[in-house]
């Protein structure tokens, strides 16, 4: 019976080592994890391939240029203009709408293009001219009949700065710092209205850091040697 609860033992401590390990990883890797900020935004009316209908209809976050708002909403709080929203690790869905209702169509548009720029530190985008491209730009039919695409290479779009044209290099998703961004789910409609849900990091699982590598092997290590030790003991 004394044998049997010495077993026990080993391996109710063994357990609880290993449980003590992957709890060390897991916080390293959350800690050694990005930021990612939404700094700047823009919507504009475009044709059926997502190119821009006219360079006299944009909503956009940006200060120092055309001045038109366009609201974003996340977790609760609506921002407006100089934005630098927080996104977190997994799913992000975010809703925006035009600050002034003005139609797409009554610009060409049917459908509506939705530009975004990102950052890993929390300053908005905001340049008075010279603006790049957006780092990824979406796109659908202001009635949703379709999917979401995003624009090819070359598509004629409208810049940050406004009124003048650029040229979408045809990004599909977008990294900082190792961290792909997703687009998931875009939707909206005639009135400027819709949302967007952003996958920050791959869906299921992502690479521990090699810092945090190390510390699970340097623990699992510590772990077998005790055990061991605890067994010629």
């Amino acid at each position: 019976m004394l044998t049997i609860a010495f077993a026990k033992r080993r391996t109710l401590l063994k357990t609880l080592q290993f449980s003590l390990a992957t709890t060390a990883v897991m916080s390293l890797a959350s800690q050694a994890h990005a930021d990612e900020y939404l700094v700047g935004a823009m919507l504009f009316a475009s044709n059926a391939l997502g190119a821009s209908t006219s360079h006299d209809y944009q909503y956009d976050t940006n200060t120092s240029g055309h001045i038109t708002p366009l609201d974003i909403t996340s977790q609760g709080t609506t921002y407006g203009q100089n934005i630098a929203i927080g996104l977190v690790p997994g799913s992000n869905t975010l809703t925006f709408r035009e600050d002034t209702v003005t139609p797409l169509s009554a610009y060409g548009g049917t459908t509506g293009d939705l530009g975004l720029f990102f950052s890993s530190t929390n300053t908005p985008y905001n340049p008075v001219s010279g603006a790049r491209q957006p780092d990824l730009l979406v796109s659908r039919t202001t009635d949703s009949t379709g999917v979401f695409f995003f624009p090819t290479a070359g598509t004629i779009i409208n810049s940050y700065c406004f009124p003048t044209a650029d040229v979408y290099g045809g990004a599909t998703s977008f990294s900082i710092n190792g961290t792909p961004i997703y687009v998931t789910s875009y939707s909206v409609n005639n009135s400027g209205t819709g949302s967007i849900t952003l996958q920050i990091g791959d869906s299921f699982t992502s690479t521990p850091e090699p810092g945090a590598m190390a510390l699970f092997v340097g623990l699992a290590s510590v772990s077998a040697f005790a055990a061991k030790r605890r067994r010629k003991a």
